[in-house]
């Protein structure tokens, strides 16, 4: 059982080198968000893959928002009490053709040597492996935001 917040605020200290100079880290942690059940590593893998996949999309620097929230759904892909994870940013964002491949194994707009396209497939198997699932939203030149929406668990130490 983990706090999602608690998760981002520790990863907050490992992205800056990860982002360089060029690139800003805004974090904003909401409380309380109740507990999740997720390996740390792998939670820690899925905010890095973001991360880096946001840093990638502005090579010529901007900033990355990281943020949770407590998210009540009722309807459409969950339903009941969910911690949501967001990871923005300003870069030049995806047309719907990209927007729909995103989660495809093998598939990258990355050039040649620059990366395996499995990172956000791997992202989206731990998320559903945690009983959540992910959004996307990215318009072609408007930037792109991954949620990640995780059940909250009850726990005797946490609620």
């Amino acid at each position: 059982m983990l706090d999602l917040g608690d998760v981002v605020e520790d990863a907050e200290k490992m992205l800056g080198p990860v982002l360089g100079t060029r690139v800003e880290l805004v974090v904003r942690t909401t409380r309380p968000l109740g507990s999740v059940k997720i390996d740390r590593g792998s939670l820690e893998q899925v905010i890095m893959n973001l991360v880096v996949n946001a840093r990638d999309a502005m090579p010529n620097g901007g900033k990355v928002f990281l943020a949770t929230a407590a998210a009540p759904l009722a309807g459409g892909r969950g339903q009941g009490a969910y911690a949501m994870l967001a990871v923005t940013d300003q870069g030049a964002g995806m047309d719907a053709a990209t927007r729909t491949r995103v989660f495809e194994p093998f598939f990258t707009t990355k050039g040649p040597g620059k990366g395996t396209g499995l990172g956000l497939a791997t992202v989206r198997g731990i998320v559903e492996q945690a009983g959540g699932f992910i959004e996307v939203r990215s318009e072609s030149g408007e930037g792109t935001t991954f949620e990640v929406y995780l059940p909250r668990v009850q726990s005797p130490e946490r609620g």
